[in-house]
C-alpha cells in the first residue's frame, strides 16, 4: 500500500502522463516544459492552509476553465455534431451547471486568475484528445473540491463546505459521463468510468491544483490560444435548462434561492 506522500506522487505523475499522452507528446522540451509545472511540490500551499479567498478564486478559475472549454466544444468542435443527442445533452448540462457554478462564486467575491486559456492543439477536432484532457482537468477540480471541502471544515464553515461537496459531486458525474462518451463513441475501453469507492484525496490544499492548471494559463507547445472566456448570455444560451436545486447556505433557511 502506499503511504498518504507515495500516493500523492503517483497521482501527479499520473495526471502529467495522461496530459502528455493526450497532447500525443512523449519527450523532449514541451515535455520537459510540463515537468517544470507538475514537478512544483506541495510546499506551494499557503503556510498554515488555504484561506477562503485563495480556495475561491482558484475554484473560479477552474469553472471559467470548464465553460470556456465546453461553450467551445459546441460552438467549434468538428465533433460535436456528429455525437447523439444524449451525449450532446450532457456537454450542454455541463456547460450550464458550470456556469452556475462560476456566477455563484463571482457573486460571492471570488476572482478568476484568467479569463482565457490554452487549449492543446487537437482539443476541438479529436474527440480522445478532448476526453483523455478533461478526464485529468475533471479529476484535478474533484481533488480540489474535496481539499476545500476538509479546509472549510477547519475553517468553521461547515456550509461552505457543503456548498463544495455539491458542486464535487457534479464534477464527478461530468467525469464518469465524459469517460461513459470516451469509451461508447470514442472507442476507449480501457477505462472503467467509475473505477473507484471513494473520491481520491489528491491535495492538501486547493492551491496546490496551480501546477494542473499552468498549462492552460500559460500555454506553450502543443497549446492553441488564449481562447476567451465566453459573454454571460452566450455561456447559458448554449447550455441547456436544469432542474433547481437549493444551495446549502439558503436549503434550510426561511428564504431558499435557487440557481
Amino acid at each position: 500500500m502506499f503511504g498518504r506522500e507515495e500516493q500523492r506522487l503517483v497521482d501527479r505523475d499520473v495526471s502529467r502522463r495522461a496530459m502528455l499522452k493526450a497532447l500525443g507528446i512523449g519527450g523532449g522540451v514541451a515535455a520537459v516544459g510540463f515537468a517544470g509545472f507538475f514537478g512544483q511540490d506541495v510546499v506551494n500551499a499557503a503556510e498554515g492552509g488555504d484561506d477562503i479567498q485563495t480556495m475561491i478564486n482558484y475554484a473560479a478559475t477552474a469553472e471559467a476553465l470548464a465553460v470556456t472549454a465546453f461553450y467551445n466544444i459546441v460552438k467549434s468542435s468538428s465533433f460535436y455534431n456528429g455525437l447523439t443527442d444524449v451525449w450532446k445533452m450532457y456537454i450542454r448540462s455541463a456547460l450550464t451547471s458550470e456556469a452556475m457554478h462560476l456566477d455563484f462564486l463571482i457573486a460571492n467575491g471570488a476572482k478568476p486568475l484568467a479569463t482565457a486559456f490554452y487549449v492543446p492543439e487537437q482539443f476541438l477536432t479529436s474527440l480522445p484528445v478532448y476526453v483523455a484532457v478533461t478526464d485529468v482537468l475533471e479529476s484535478a477540480f474533484i481533488g480540489a473540491y474535496l481539499a476545500s471541502i476538509r479546509r472549510f471544515a477547519e475553517l468553521n464553515q461547515p456550509l461552505l463546505a457543503e456548498v463544495g461537496a455539491q458542486i464535487m459531486g457534479v464534477e464527478a458525474e461530468h467525469r464518469v459521463m465524459n469517460r461513459a462518451m470516451g469509451n461508447i463513441v470514442g472507442g476507449d475501453t480501457g477505462i472503467n468510468p467509475t473505477n473507484i469507492a471513494l473520491e481520491r484525496p489528491t491535495l492538501e490544499q486547493v492551491s496546490q491544483a496551480g501546477p494542473i492548471l499552468a498549462p492552460v494559463l500559460t500555454g506553450g507547445s502543443g497549446f492553441i490560444g488564449p481562447v476567451p472566456l465566453p459573454a454571460h448570455d452566450d455561456a447559458y444560451n448554449a447550455g441547456m435548462a436544469l432542474d433547481p436545486v437549493p444551495l446549502a447556505v439558503n436549503a434550510f433557511g426561511k428564504a431558499v434561492t435557487v440557481w
